[in-house]
């Protein structure tokens, strides 16, 4: 695994722990400022910045966080472009009880002069 390796898949980290925080500022920043898309399970599809920002905001007021563990990760990049896909469990919390589901997720970013920003996400819970 190589530096840039490591660097994409401390960036799903940074995003994960910010997920499971409801910190929409946070996770704002971790995504690129051009276009942008997130696409994610339950018809979730957001085609630009402006609608991706307002489900965050709506998620940070969600009184049931969603958190993820991630058992694999595939990662692969050159100088500009990097995707990491990883595999593993999406945990809703509801109260005291946990409720975990087979989730996964990928990430097509982009290296800006400031460090790696995300383009496009695509989560989904397999079938099996």
């Amino acid at each position: 695994m190589t530096a840039t390796d490591d660097e994409l898949i401390d960036l799903l980290e940074v995003f994960s722990a910010a997920f499971a925080r409801q910190d929409a500022v946070a996770l704002g920043a971790l995504f690129d400022e051009d276009d942008v898309c997130f696409i994610a399970s339950e018809s979730l599809v957001l085609h630009d910045r402006a609608r991706m920002e307002s489900f965050f905001d709506d998620y940070s007021a969600h009184p049931d966080p969603v958190s993820f563990e991630w058992d694999s990760c595939q990662v692969s990049s050159d100088e500009r472009f990097g995707w990491v896909s990883a595999f593993g469990r999406e945990i809703r919390q509801v109260g005291d009880t946990r409720t975990p589901s087979p989730f996964r997720i990928t990430l097509v970013c982009r290296r800006r002069a400031d460090g790696w920003r995300i383009s496009h996400l695509h989560g989904s819970t397999p079938t099996r």
